[in-house]
């Protein structure tokens, strides 16, 4: 275990989208070619290349692979993460070894299931809200989750924001 190693309900802190974070137990098992988690971005539009980008602040994350239906975005995606490949169909993102994590930020109506499809194919997860449009969606989700032993965080910059901080520490931390 190195200095760099994590705590694995880290995976995925930052401000405002976070950048990957990983446990002890699971950083030797993702961490891929050079040290660097591969992430792998599906749905590039503006929120998931804006979510990217504040991924890609952290150094020990490389975008992999981009991945949109609509070939315009995946183009946008590509021209932020050097190196990258990209692809029209998300399982194509799934089936790579060389991608630890994935950022989904497709319509929402895709976010369940291409979350299920993800932890099935042994990658770590962010989800963009929602993570699921029908109450019964979820614990499929939690279930495929737990089964594969994969990391899922559904974003929620805003509850996170300095303003919300500053709001709980002054009335909810003091009781007024």
């Amino acid at each position: 275990m190195t200095d760099n190693a994590f705590h694995r309900r880290d995976f995925m802190r930052a401000a405002g989208a976070g950048a990957l974070v990983l446990t002890a137990s699971s950083y030797s098992r993702i961490l891929g070619a050079n040290e660097r988690i591969r992430l792998g971005v599906i749905g590039c539009g503006g929120r998931g290349r804006s979510v990217m980008g504040a991924f890609q602040k952290n150094p020990s994350l490389q975008v992999g692979a981009v991945c949109d239906v609509y070939s315009q975005r995946t183009d946008q995606a590509l021209e932020k993460a050097p190196g990258a490949r990209g692809f029209k169909d998300h399982r194509d993102v799934l089936d790579r070894n060389d991608i630890d994590a994935v950022l989904i930020a497709t319509p929402d109506h895709w976010h369940a299931s291409i979350a299920i499809d993800a932890a099935r194919a042994g990658k770590d997860i962010y989800v963009e809200k929602p993570l699921t449009l029908k109450i019964e969606e979820g614990p499929r989700i939690v279930k495929e989750v737990r089964l594969h032993g994969r990391v899922c965080q559904v974003g929620m910059q805003q509850r996170s924001g300095p303003h919300y901080l500053r709001a709980k520490q002054e009335y909810f931390d003091t009781g007024r």
